[in-house]
């Protein structure tokens, strides 16, 4: 899954936590294209394929977007933020799996 994500224009980076938020995988800082191209609606279908029986959130800007799968042991996200903001990310995350 974290391969397709890597593929799509508009991805800015990734992460995987595990059960106790701990960040386990990931980049916070890919650069690989426009931040609100037409991939948010690809980013979305790929984190839902792959998943299965996670709950997804999506949460739009103006500025980007993120997507968050949360199940039991593993909390995925991607983002197409230009400007990675860790901190907010990070309390969006943390609301999450809470």
């Amino acid at each position: 899954m974290i391969n397709r994500i890597t593929n799509i224009i508009g991805y800015r980076g990734h992460g995987v936590l595990n059960e106790h938020g701990t960040y386990i995988e990931g980049s916070y800082h890919n650069d690989l294209g426009s931040s609100l191209g037409s991939s948010i609606s690809n980013l979305k279908a790929v984190i839902e394929e792959g998943l299965g029986d996670f709950q997804i959130l999506s949460l739009r800007g103006t500025k980007g977007a993120i997507f968050i799968g949360n199940g039991k042991d593993r909390t995925y996200f991607i983002h197409t933020s230009q400007e990675t903001n860790y901190g907010l990310i990070r309390e969006i995350l943390n609301r999450v799996i809470s």
